[in-house]
């Protein structure tokens, strides 16, 4: 895992970027929930920033590298990710147009971001559809009492190829 450093100024930026966004996304599975959405944020500039590329805001995808299309998915969380940790893909009647998924942990305590995101590793799309799947309401064998929101397809941190690799 790759613990990419913000400052308080890229934060903003990207807090700035989620207000930017439509108030409702056709396929959100956080809630369109604003805390939710300003980590997503957070993790697609962080690794915009470890890959040395610029944003697209394209909701397809968030950065182009050498022809290849990436999208971010973030996890808000309260504490720093390990490896054993879920990533998930939700199955929503569409998968974005994208080449690779980079899966970026957000740390969120006391009403505050922390000032770096965990950028965790990635997969092929082609990959990620290999995963298993879970359904919608089956509990969380890693959460007692939360349950899946959508399906999707599921793994762990450890299953992804390294960040280093993507530069």
């Amino acid at each position: 895992m790759i613990k990419q450093p913000l400052t308080s100024t890229q934060i903003e930026q990207a807090k700035a970027n989620e207000r930017a966004l439509p108030k409702t996304l056709k396929y959100d599975v956080s809630g369109n929930i604003t805390e939710n959405r300003q980590a997503g944020c957070i993790g697609e500039l962080a690794c915009a920033l470890y890959l040395g590329c610029e944003l697209q805001h394209d909701y397809e995808y968030d950065i182009v590298l050498n022809g290849w299309k990436i999208d971010v998915k973030t996890m808000k969380r309260k504490y720093d990710p390990r490896e054993d940790w879920v990533c998930r893909i939700p199955i929503t009647g569409h998968m974005q147009d994208c080449d690779i998924y980079v899966f970026a942990s957000v740390k969120h305590k006391n009403d505050a971001f922390a000032p770096y995101a965990h950028l965790c590793g990635w997969a092929y799309k082609h990959e990620v559809q290999k995963w298993p799947q879970v359904k919608e309401g089956d509990p969380w064998p890693e959460a007692p009492g939360k349950t899946e929101k959508s399906d999707a397809y599921k793994s762990t941190y450890a299953s992804l190829h390294k960040m280093e690799a993507l530069r």
